[in-house]
């Protein structure tokens, strides 16, 4: 399921709707307490998010100053190591090198499209990878 990386202009890469909220929400219920005045409570809120933007500055900075190392000769690597905060680019990284684990097996063609089987090195399972002939439909 696929939801919106930004919460109230703040990018949470690699979270979901509910990951992002608890994460604001346990946040919060660390330094602000049920008996607290709202003075306190928009004091906290703000203390927070300046903090939260610095964070993000710094790293954006530190993207900026240097060029991460590129392990392969891929495009997409190239053009995430752009785009995205040195952090998230390893988070990126670790799932493209993850998804080199995988070989393709045979390939079988029909009047339908294509199979392919797909194979984890590490693992006996199989997946068959369905094309149609016209490549617009794709089923695993």
């Amino acid at each position: 399921m696929w939801a919106p990386a930004y919460f109230r202009t703040y990018f949470f890469p690699f979270t979901g709707t509910i990951g992002r909220s608890e994460s604001m929400n346990s946040l919060f219920k660390k330094v602000v307490h049920p008996q607290d005045s709202v003075l306190h409570f928009v004091t906290q809120y703000e203390y927070i998010m300046d903090t939260r933007a610095e964070r993000e500055n710094v790293e954006g900075c530190r993207g900026e100053i240097s060029d991460p190392l590129l392990w392969a000769i891929y495009n997409i690597e190239k053009q995430a190591a752009n785009l995205y905060t040195r952090n998230v680019f390893s988070k990126f990284q670790e799932l493209l090198r993850d998804s080199k684990k995988f070989r393709m097996g045979d390939v079988a063609e029909d009047d339908h499209g294509l199979t392919i089987q797909i194979r984890n090195p590490n693992s006996s399972r199989v997946c068959n990878v369905s094309v149609s002939k016209d490549a617009t439909s794709y089923s695993c």
